[in-house]
């Protein structure tokens, strides 16, 4: 349809899921993260007998009420269209993350080259 972009490899990614209306996504560990931690809607298709997607990544997203999870097997163009129409520019509650990790790394390596003289 002319509305939708399809892109490969996207730099800076974080971007584009900040101000997007709802992803539809694989369920990878970092881009749900991101998409939880932003707290944008979206629809994920874990990738079947990967363990990560389907047990860790799916746990946590449950903890998080994070995400809603589909199979690719089971899911028809109808019942993804009705998904879509259904929780595009939803508002959602998830969680606050921590997103302070990168500072607080750098902060603990200037500490440690601080006291090595570094």
């Amino acid at each position: 349809p002319p509305d939708v972009i399809v892109k490969g490899y996207v730099p800076r990614l974080y971007e584009y899921l900040a101000v997007c209306d709802l992803a539809i996504t694989q369920a990878g560990g970092t881009t749900t993260l991101e998409l939880t931690a932003l707290r944008r809607p979206f629809l994920c298709f874990p990738l079947e007998n990967h363990r990560e997607q389907c047990v860790h990544v799916q746990n946590r997203l449950k903890r998080h009420g994070a995400g809603i999870p589909f199979r690719f097997g089971e899911t028809s163009p109808a019942t993804l269209a009705r998904a879509i129409l259904d929780h595009v520019g939803e508002p959602v509650e998830y969680p606050a993350i921590d997103v302070g990790g990168a500072a607080m790394s750098a902060e603990v390596i200037a500490s440690y080259l601080t006291r090595r003289g570094g």
